[in-house]
C-alpha cells in the first residue's frame, strides 16, 4: 500500500466513526424520548384490599393430636404512588406498598381422636 492509499484509508476510518457516533447519539437520544413518554403514559393501579387471612394449624409430630394454631387475624395491603427525584432526566414514580397482618394468634390445642376441642394457651 502506498502512503497515499494509508492516508485515503485512515480518512475514511475517521468519517466512518463520525457517522456511527452520530447514529448512536441519535438512538441514545431516541430511547430518552420514549422512556420519559412511557413513565408519563404508564398505567398505575392503586390497591386497597382487606381479607380475613388463613388460619394455620401446625402438628407437634406427623402423628400427633397437639397442634400450634395460627390464626393470621386481618391482612390488609394498599399501595401509593409519589414521584421522585433522580439524576437522570427521566421522570420516576415509587410504587410504595403495605402489607399489614391485625389480630395475629397463637395458640396450644390438644385434641382427641376425630376432633380438637381446646384452647390451651393463647400467647
Amino acid at each position: 500500500m502506498s502512503g497515499f492509499q494509508v492516508a485515503e484509508l485512515e480518512g475514511q476510518i475517521e468519517a466512518a466513526k463520525g457517522k456511527v457516533r452520530e447514529a448512536s447519539e441519535a438512538v441514545t437520544e431516541s430511547a430518552k424520548s420514549a422512556m420519559a413518554q412511557l413513565a408519563e403514559k404508564s398505567p398505575r393501579v392503586g390497591i386497597r384490599v382487606g381479607m380475613s387471612a388463613p388460619v394455620i394449624l401446625i402438628p407437634q409430630r406427623s402423628e400427633s393430636l397437639n397442634v400450634l394454631l395460627v390464626d393470621f387475624g386481618r391482612l390488609d395491603v394498599s399501595n401509593s404512588f409519589r414521584p421522585v427525584s433522580t439524576q437522570a432526566k427521566i421522570p420516576a414514580i415509587l410504587d410504595s406498598m403495605e402489607i399489614s397482618l391485625k389480630s395475629l394468634k397463637v395458640a396450644r390445642s390438644a385434641g382427641v381422636r376425630g376432633m380438637y376441642f381446646v384452647l390451651i394457651t393463647v400467647f
